[in-house]
């Protein structure tokens, strides 16, 4: 895997991550997780697209990283990281939230 298909997925899974924090909904990153083909990834990508448009969160899945999904050999790495940047970032936000909320909103 190369450098940048490493950041196309990185960017998406960030993307994810803070759309999920937004919604309150980590059991979304679970459905990504437990995609065990492609097809099933799709579906849930699209799911969430549609799901998160509806509630006004803006979820732009790039053609980039769609066409990375393609490749029978990388879509399983690529939905690794994906989903690894998407708990990190969730997390990440989740901490500077706990963070500000325990410092009376100074932070």
């Amino acid at each position: 895997m190369n450098d940048e298909i490493f950041e196309i997925c990185k960017e998406t899974g960030e993307q994810i991550g803070n759309v999920v924090f937004e919604a309150d909904n980590f059991g979304d990153l679970y459905t990504l997780r437990n995609c065990k083909n492609p097809e099933s990834l799709f579906e849930a990508l699209e799911n969430l697209s549609v799901k998160y448009a509806k509630e006004n969160w803006t979820l732009r899945l790039s053609e980039d990283f769609l066409k990375i999904l393609k490749d029978p050999i990388l879509w399983k790495k690529a939905k690794s990281l994906a989903v690894i940047f998407a708990v990190n970032k969730y997390l990440q936000r989740h901490y500077a939230r706990s963070v500000k909320d325990k410092n009376g909103g100074d932070a």
